[in-house]
């Protein structure tokens, strides 16, 4: 997976100024009124959100990023929309039949997130090869 170089750019100053402001990503993420697991992805460079950055990049004062290039999907992403599709299964489906939250599992289909057991539990479940991202 390439990694969009303004992006990196931006988490190494977010987490700089993090730590210059003397603020945890917990305490960002209720102040924002957002998950923190979802600002961890964020802030780790996992998770590539432009509102939620723009709004961290406030919070902090610093500098946001530009719109990250659109990466082509995955062979996994593909095979397993692909399997979805021809299973009749919604991505809520996916997620209740997985126990995971609706969220991650799309995050996950769409390339955004990438967990290697969360893939495999998908993969499980639709029985798909997961080996092929």
């Amino acid at each position: 997976m390439g990694e969009n170089k303004e992006f990196s750019d931006w988490v190494k100053r977010a987490k700089v100024a993090t730590t210059e402001k003397g603020v945890t990503i917990v305490e960002i993420a209720e102040e924002l009124g957002t998950a923190t697991n979802y600002l961890y992805g964020i802030m780790s460079g996992r998770v590539f959100s432009q509102p939620m950055i723009q709004r961290v990049s406030d919070y902090l004062g610093i500098e946001g990023v530009a719109k990250r290039d659109k990466k082509e999907l995955s062979v996994w992403c593909k095979n397993a929309k692909i399997a979805m599709l021809s299973q009749g299964i919604s991505t809520n489906q996916l997620a209740d039949s997985t126990g995971m939250r609706r969220e991650y599992v799309s995050s996950i289909l769409n390339g955004r997130v990438v967990s290697q057991p969360a893939i495999q539990k998908i993969s499980d479940f639709l029985n798909i090869a997961c080996n092929a991202l």
